[in-house]
């Protein structure tokens, strides 16, 4: 299978703090004064809050965000599936990633025990000391890390010998099964953002922004990148998307309702090839 040998996989681990917590007592007064009955309320309190504690979960969020552009989605673990040729700029990326992260962690740990101190007058009744770990214990908390590990090819097991025909045929299929999943995937991106494209262009008076446009193009490139999930019939009727979309004036879109027209019934025939390709991949019932 060429997922083999063009791709590994990885995953990112993240965890935080989420200075939230779970109030018991302010459920009681809630569902009490609501005859509502308990199981049925909940009440969660932010225990701090500050720009320093939302540019960690800003950081954390930057680097899902580039981990998620750069690999495909593979298995239900989470973990995805990443070209070997983007390797290094995926490591490069990613312990940027970590600094970025770590770096934000430390400058919300500085301010931590002031911020632990505003929560006195901030939750008022509802403050709890106890509920506030020190900073040691705060920092262990908060993790960045992501892992690598091969597109399995084979079974090492005591039973590999007895059952390899079998266990080879299972691999084999599973591979497809992703593989397939990969391809529709990276088909639905972009039909996606030709959805997005035919519901913004349908009206005239509704506001048109250049990156429904610029988000098609995008989304056909990268799935273009991972070639090893699509056939030539596919590459090429994704060529000939991005070539149509790089042609479109956007200005124009703007001003001339009649170019405008055209463009949308040109997303409605996207959008129509995508479902068309997506379906032939499907397996039909008998």
């Amino acid at each position: 299978m060429k997922a083999r040998k063009k791709g590994l996989l990885v995953g990112l681990n993240i965890s935080r703090w989420s200075a939230q917590k779970k109030d018991l007592s302010a459920v009681e007064i809630i569902a009490n004064e609501h005859g509502t009955k308990r199981d049925r309320a909940r009440f969660y309190k932010t225990l701090i809050s500050g720009p320093e504690i939302d540019a960690v979960m800003s950081a954390a969020n930057r680097a899902r965000a580039a981990h998620n552009k750069m690999t495909i989605p593979w298995n239900s673990d989470g973990a995805r599936y990443l070209q070997t040729a983007s390797l290094y700029d995926y490591m490069g990326m990613m312990n940027d990633a970590k600094q970025d992260y770590y770096d934000a962690v430390d400058k919300f740990l500085e301010v931590y025990e002031h911020l632990c101190l505003e929560a006195v007058d901030d939750l008022g009744d509802l403050y709890k000391a106890s509920e506030y770990p020190s900073k040691e214990e705060i920092r262990k908390k908060f993790s960045m890390d992501y892992y690598m590990e091969p597109v399995p090819d084979n079974f090492d097991s005591i039973f590999a010998d007895i059952y390899q025909d079998e266990l080879e045929a299972q691999l084999k299929a599973s591979l497809q099964k992703k593989s397939q999943a990969a391809r529709e995937t990276l088909l639905r991106d972009i039909l996606m953002f030709a959805e997005r494209a035919v519901d913004r262009l349908k009206d005239q008076d509704t506001v048109f922004r250049s990156s429904l446009i610029t988000n098609i193009i995008d989304s056909c490139k990268r799935a273009l990148k991972f070639e090893e999930f699509i056939d030539e019939y596919d590459k090429a009727m994704i060529r000939g998307w991005q070539s149509e979309y790089e042609s479109i004036e956007i200005d124009v879109i703007r001003v001339s309702p009649n170019y405008r027209k055209t463009e949308y019934e040109r997303a409605v025939k996207l959008t129509t090839d995508i479902k068309a390709l997506i379906n032939e991949s499907e397996p039909t019932e008998d």
